[in-house]
């Protein structure tokens, strides 16, 4: 072993010890793969060492320090920084005429209501966020450490009222830690249950009486259900702090938070500037809260050690909830495995479709890297509790369902889903609005396993590690579900689009946001009999920026296609199109459309206006859907066992919607 490790006082870097032989392993990575940039270096300790979040995303900030740590003390020589911002440096937000100030909010509270706590997920509206967010809290934008969640503020009529910032807590706050009864390191463990409210601004401009205390009774609400979808730990608890030389913290006391005390404040130095102490506001977030976060091995008892048979023999623990959401679906999931069956078993087997689909369910909520020998167990105590028959008393090996799913199309779960809507146009009405059932289309890049290059998707450049696909999903809009789902190799959002138009009757209506307008694309839905709804650029076309020039609110044109676009289709019939231009104005900012919903009585330009902002839901939800950070999250390697992968995740978010709808109907 090399001397320097040898020799070293301590083995324990910001908090985790290693080993000697740990340190000297991730030595022998750095030397052995020279070109990989620090960024991958550090994903690969992470995978060595198994530094993973709750949410089972790589810890690479931990790692990364770790690498530089080790490289101080000569241990490891890593590779030079590339180009490029520097890690914790992030430019401040620069401020653009998106966030001018708006005419003044004196509404009273019920005026605006019902409130909305829109997530903020995509990187243009991160962007966005980070600026106002920057331009009007006193203490500006700073970018958190770890796992966060932001999120607007909305009313009624989707203007922005203001933002919120959730982080991970404190890590040692004296008075907390002796509220909730936390001594020494023993809260290491629950830490990531306590939450921290980092930002909380309403705009200066919105001056609404008690809007605070209910925007902060809201975020409390969803909060705890967000942060678990995203990071995969429920929080129990959330804390702020309030300087209370400057405010007097009424609307945390309004929203039932408790004043447990202040911290100790910081003098000025060379290095930071000196801050006044703080009040510390709590909110409990769950009932068991506090026996939750001690939940921790007694010390006077020390368990026996178990064997790992011994430990395999337990039962797993399975979620209630999760049992429970099969319970009204498994009939049908299982006559469509029965069907799908007679597609690829030649003779009688003891693992069958339905298994392989329900694995997949299990691998598509298990967290990242966790071991097949533990899904399988899970797998089978759920299947159990359902009363699904099993070959046998034990899991299958690992090896047997893998090599059984290799032979199961993606394609049975694209059915399931259509037996799953099936389903639930029988037992809840369908939603219209003006007699329309609508929808809208989303669609995003997604990182996809290496192995994928081979399969006909390609790199987004030549520096780039993975492959990308481009995940696109149509939603049914009133009630929130995926309808139909695809992950092509070509990143055409409009020609997804189309694909997504075979899932449609006549007379339905498709919202559409900025960028996805185009003859083809319009021509297809007049084809079909299917309506649209365009958001539209400036420059898409002659005709449209004609109107944006305009003193006309609301007209009606015949486009034709152009001869460039009839030679490169000529198998297209491309004829003339009937259309609709609308614009308007929210919250100062314009906005125009493009319909093929022309009749200006039914439809007013209000109506539509509502229509267009209302797709703006889904793109949340996409964002829930394809919760899959990184190529690490994908369990498999081959084309069709990551469609298997996406395909699932649809149909489990179809089924919890499917309750949830259930309930409301109810």
């Amino acid at each position: 072993m090399d001397p320097r490790i040898e020799k070293l006082k301590s083995t324990t870097f910001f908090g985790h010890r290693l080993t000697r032989k740990q340190i000297a392993g991730i030595r022998e990575t750095v030397e052995t793969f020279p070109a990989l940039s620090r960024t991958e270096l550090g994903h690969t300790i992470c995978e060595h060492l198994r530094w993973q979040t709750p949410g089972g995303n790589n810890r690479i900030q931990l790692a990364l320090r770790l690498l530089e740590a080790l490289e101080g003390l000569d241990i490891v020589q890593l590779p030079p920084l590339r180009e490029g911002p520097k890690r914790g440096k992030e430019a401040p937000p620069r401020w653009t005429s998106r966030s001018d100030p708006r005419p003044p909010v004196e509404d009273s509270l019920a005026d605006l209501t019902p409130l909305q706590l829109q997530a903020v997920c995509a990187p243009e509206k991160v962007e966005e966020w980070k600026e106002w967010l920057d331009r009007y809290h006193y203490l500006g934008y700073r970018h958190p450490f770890g796992p966060h969640l932001r999120y607007w503020l909305l009313d009624r009529r989707q203007r922005k009222l203001g933002c919120m910032l959730f982080a991970y807590g404190s890590k040692t706050l004296a008075c907390r830690d002796e509220w909730i009864g936390w001594q020494g390191q023993a809260h290491r463990k629950q830490l990531d249950l306590v939450l921290g409210q980092a930002r909380f601004l309403l705009f200066p401009w919105v001056r609404v009486r008690n809007l605070a205390s209910k925007a902060l009774a809201l975020a409390l609400r969803q909060l705890p259900a967000d942060w678990e979808r995203l990071h995969g730990r429920c929080p129990v608890l959330v804390e702020t702090f309030v300087d209370l030389e400057r405010f007097h913290g009424t609307c945390y006391r309004a929203a039932n938070w408790q004043l447990l005390g202040t911290t100790k404040g910081r003098k000025s130095s060379g290095r930071a500037p000196a801050q006044p102490p703080k009040g510390v506001f709590v909110r409990p977030l769950h009932p068991r809260w506090r026996q939750i976060l001690l939940d921790r091995p007694r010390p006077s008892a020390k368990p026996a050690r178990r064997s790992a048979k011994e430990a395999a023999s337990e039962p797993p623990r399975v979620s209630n909830e999760f049992v429970q959401l099969w319970r009204g679906v498994v009939g049908t999931l299982t006559s469509v495995a029965n069907a799908w069956d007679r597609t690829w078993l030649k003779r009688q087997r003891s693992i069958n479709t339905l298994l392989v689909m329900m694995f997949v369910y299990r691998l598509a909520l298990a967290p990242d890297r966790q071991r097949y020998a533990l899904t399988l167990s899970e797998l089978w105590e759920q299947c159990r509790q359902l009363g699904i028959a099993l070959p046998q008393a034990r899991p299958v090996a690992a090896s047997s369902i893998c090599a059984a799913r290799s032979k199961v199309g993606e394609e049975v779960f694209r059915t399931f889903h259509r037996a799953l809507l099936e389903q639930a146009r029988q037992a809840v009405p369908e939603r219209f609005w003006h007699g329309h059932r609508v929808f809208a289309v989303d669609g995003s890049k997604l990182n996809l396993p290496r192995p994928l290059l081979d399969a006909g998707f390609s790199t987004p450049g030549p520096e780039a590690q993975y492959p990308q696909g481009l995940l696109s999903c149509l939603y049914q809009l009133q009630a929130g579900l995926p309808v139909d789902f695809d992950l092509l190799a070509r990143a055409d959002e409009r020609a997804a689009a189309r694909g997504h138009l075979a899932a449609l009757q006549r007379g339905d209506a498709v919202v559409y946001d900025q960028g996805y307008y185009s003859f083809r694309l319009l021509h297809a839905h007049a084809r079909r009999g299917v309506h649209a709804v365009f958001r539209l650029e400036r420059n898409a076309n002659d005709p449209f920026q004609a109107f944006a020039d305009g003193d006309r609110d609301d007209a009606l044109l015949l486009l034709a296609p152009g001869a460039d676009l009839r030679r490169r289709h000529p198998e297209e019939d491309l004829r003339p199109c009937r259309l609709r231009l609308v614009r308007y104005t929210v919250a100062d900012s314009p906005y125009a459309l493009a319909t093929t919903l022309l009749d200006p009585r039914r439809y007013p330009v209000g109506a539509l206006s509502k229509l267009y902002h209302g797709r703006w839901s889904i793109e949340e939800l996409h964002e829930i859907s394809k919760q899959l950070p990184d190529v690490e999250a994908f369990h498999g390697q081959s084309e069709r066992t990551v469609r298997q992968e996406l395909y699932a995740r649809f149909n489990l978010i179809a089924m919890m919607r499917l309750s949830s709808n259930r309930s409301e109907a109810d």
